[in-house]
């Protein structure tokens, strides 16, 4: 009996000690919550009680390593939605979708970039789940990163059902099988869908007829303009006209300025995932396209972005320097570029505004998770 007792002891024990290791949801909340010096203690508070009532019985799931990332990919969500100024509840409802859908097995990195749409559009951890899962189906049989995203942001902003995504899915996959040019085979499937209003189905048939036929007779097939997905030019603006007339023809535009003419030229593209066009595009795109005019080519992503040039004081910021910014997590989720070093302006891409000016010294969520500035221009 005493051996009993004694066994059980320990084993309560052992529960406990695990238990204590691996805090649940709402603990670890708190917990990063407090982390972020950008929130007050009323925010904080507010943001716990919301996703108290809104998790259910996910918000006592213990959180431990081979899970941690939903948890970051929540926490991802919170840190932009401060950002857009979006309110706290709408917050919550989205980055608890987001952590229901990792939690199901969807991937995290693809279902981070996804749920950022949901600031703009209204969708579910299912959907989520299924476009996370899709983007890393095509990938698994060689189509294109860039065109499975493409695929993603035609779905958030026309609509598309589950059913609907599965179909275009399934036919970009064809293509590649097929060794046709996905991009473009992309492209006519778009248009016949989206534009010519045919069934997902008829879409991906006609656009596979097509391209079967301009394959046996040896030439190229003819690509609808309108969804191209390849990269265009920045178009001109008033800025770039003002500049011409003080500056001359464009060659003679010292980097600076032309830096700048590119810039304005994205003003208020749309958040696009994986996009670096003024059709829409995410924040590294933007900075990634801006700075391709200029012949410097820089890597994909912010944190690979932040290994590169030399590291710049803040008081020191110049027109054309890379700004970053981090979760509580500590990555760099986020970077702009300088557009007024004296007003401490920015111009980057937002998820729900797009590609926007904001003041890194009066928005106190920019300012409180500000990590450093890295130039590239010479």
């Amino acid at each position: 009996m005493k051996i009993a007792i004694l066994y059980l002891g320990i084993l309560f024990v052992c529960k406990q000690s695990v238990t204590n290791q691996n805090p649940n949801l709402i603990e670890s909340l708190r917990s990063e919550l407090e982390k972020d010096q950008a929130f007050s203690a009323q925010e904080r508070a507010d943001y716990l009680k919301e996703f108290q009532r809104q998790l259910g019985a996910y918000a006592f799931d213990l959180v431990k390593s081979e899970n941690r990332d939903a948890l970051d990919t929540l926490m991802q969500l919170v840190t932009d939605g401060s950002f857009e100024a979006n309110p706290i509840p709408d917050t919550v409802r989205l980055a608890s979708m987001a952590y229901k859908a990792v939690r199901r097995g969807a991937p995290a990195d693809f279902v981070e970039g996804i749920s950022l749409y949901g600031f703009r559009k209204k969708i579910d951890a299912d959907t989520i789940a299924t476009w996370a899962y899709g983007v890393r189906d095509c990938i698994s049989f060689k189509v294109p990163e860039n065109t499975a995203k493409a695929l993603v942001h035609q779905a958030a902003e026309r609509g598309f059902d589950q059913s609907t995504f599965n179909i275009l899915k399934w036919g970009l996959v064809q293509a590649v099988r097929a060794g046709y040019d996905p991009e473009a085979f992309a492209a006519t499937m778009f248009y016949h869908a989206i534009e010519k209003n045919l069934g997902p189905g008829y879409a991906v048939a006609y656009a596979l007829r097509r391209f079967r036929l301009a394959h046996q007779a040896g030439r190229k097939p003819k690509i609808p303009v309108s969804l191209s997905s390849r990269i265009s030019l920045p178009q001109k603006s008033r800025l770039h006209e003002a500049i011409i007339l003080e500056n001359g023809p464009q060659n003679q535009i010292d980097p600076v300025s032309r830096l700048l003419v590119f810039v304005d030229s994205f003003m208020g593209s749309p958040y696009a995932w994986g996009g670096c066009t003024q059709k829409g595009t995410d924040c590294s795109g933007f900075v990634q396209a801006v700075y391709s005019q200029l012949g410097i080519q820089l890597p994909r992503s912010s944190r690979d972005m932040w290994r590169r040039g030399k590291a710049v004081a803040y008081k020191n910021l110049r027109l054309g320097d890379l700004v970053f910014f981090k979760t509580t997590s500590n990555r760099i989720t986020h970077v702009g570029i300088v557009t007024d070093p004296e007003k401490k302006l920015f111009a980057h891409a937002s998820s729900k505004r797009g590609v926007v000016v904001t003041n890194l010294e009066e928005c106190k969520y920019y300012h409180k998770r500000y990590v450093g500035a890295r130039r590239v221009l010479p």
